[in-house]
């Protein structure tokens, strides 16, 4: 929060710039090794379950086209705590599930 300079608690860690700036993560720690916990440690959190987790196309990511469309992007649907993103890209789905207006594999 000193470092949000007073934003809402929803605004703190809405986005990835946000969240690192939260969590004091720098560029120091690119290419950290995240599983061993000496530079960094990030605890599982309690299970989601699969309806409630939304994925996507990452955004604001400069790239080859694969990079730009494939659904790296995960979050738990309704969160107040996760970015918008851009354009249509909240209007995703879960994993391994399909919109209604998408068309099945082959189809």
């Amino acid at each position: 929060r000193q470092r949000r300079g007073g934003r809402p608690d929803r605004e703190l860690t809405n986005g990835p710039a946000r969240l690192c700036q939260a969590l004091a993560i720098d560029g120091s720690l690119n290419g950290a090794d995240l599983c061993d916990g000496r530079r960094l440690f990030v605890e599982a959190a309690p299970p989601v379950p699969n309806a409630q987790v939304a994925r996507g196309p990452r955004v604001g990511v400069r790239g080859d086209r694969r990079a730009l469309t494939v659904p790296w992007r995960f979050w738990v649907r309704n969160n107040p705590y996760v970015s918008r993103g851009a354009g249509n890209a909240a209007e995703l789905t879960a994993p391994g599930r399909r919109r209604a207006d998408q068309p099945k594999k082959g189809a």
